[in-house]
């Protein structure tokens, strides 16, 4: 979350590799074990930072596309988990899967996750500081795995995307919620899954 910038040994930029190339090739490698499950369902965990996202990742994921900057990319990442989440329950569905693929958002909750980003570590100097700031002003991580449980657990439709009740979604019981316009366009949902096969060396059926 919001790493400065680096590449993995395959040559992609850190968050796009952790946050939605792994998962892509996890899921891929997973589905002949989900399918023969009869009940499978995927949950993939996005962020409110997916609004700020300047647009889906579409671009050669071996080339930098212009300056770095930490959060829109990191905003982009949670936009590809979405147009993954939406593009699997369509694929699914239409080829007789019996998979749900579903996301959820945790608001804004008490986890090291943005300290280990910019700090590589969540105590000592600026990166205890940052920690506890962000802990002081947020809710539990407990509660911010509830969205990530109902999507889980309850009785929903594939495609759904769940986060927080409260204000701005950053807090609260879990509900149904929307993401934002970009996460719908079917042609990004598209293009996202033939680049990330493609980058991934899976073919989903």
């Amino acid at each position: 979350m919001g790493t400065p910038y680096s590449r993995t040994a395959d040559g992609l930029e850190l968050q796009l590799a952790t946050n939605h190339f792994g998962p892509f090739l996890l899921t891929g490698l997973l589905l002949p074990q989900l399918a023969a499950s009869g009940d499978a369902r995927v949950v993939a965990v996005s962020s409110q930072f997916h609004r700020y996202a300047k647009g889906a990742p579409l671009g050669d994921p071996k080339a930098q596309q212009g300056r770095y900057s930490k959060w829109p990319t990191y905003g982009a990442t949670k936009l590809a988990n979405l147009l993954f989440t939406y593009e699997l329950d369509r694929r699914a569905r239409e080829a007789g899967l019996p998979l749900k693929a579903l996301a959820a958002h945790p608001g804004f909750a008490g986890t090291h996750l943005a300290a280990n980003g910019q700090y590589g570590r969540s105590s000592g100097g600026t990166a205890s500081i940052l920690d506890a700031a962000i802990r002081a002003v947020s809710q539990s991580a407990a509660a911010g795995a509830w969205p990530s449980l109902m999507a889980a657990t309850a009785d929903l439709p594939g495609g759904t995307y769940c986060g927080p009740s409260g204000l701005a979604q950053m807090a609260g019981a879990p509900q149904i919620v929307t993401s934002g316009k970009a996460s719908y366009d079917r042609i990004a949902q598209r293009r996202l899954w033939e680049i990330s096969e493609r980058t991934t060396g899976i073919d989903y059926p």
